[in-house]
């Protein structure tokens, strides 16, 4: 995954790479409400429902160590990869 994230990254300005990223248990969609019906986001829900991962990319070191406790998948790109 990480090498997917790098080739992405190598066609974007760098304030636009992507630098951390969670990969979740189930998809977004539309009857778990994450999704409107022409399929965007709905950022209220996701805040919401997803408010432990979002906390767990942007954590310090300690809080990592409890958040990979509880087996959140939060990854961040080593520097030459972004």
């Amino acid at each position: 995954m990480d090498e997917r994230v790098a080739s992405v990254n190598r066609r974007l300005a760098r304030f636009e790479a992507i630098k951390a990223y969670t990969i979740l248990k189930n998809e977004l969609s539309r009857d778990g409400r994450e999704l409107t019906v022409s399929l965007k986001v709905k950022r209220k829900i996701i805040d919401e429902t997803f408010k432990v991962q979002i906390d767990a990319m942007y954590a310090g070191e300690q809080e990592k160590k409890r958040f990979a406790a509880d087996n959140l998948h939060c990854r961040r790109l080593p520097p030459f990869l972004r």
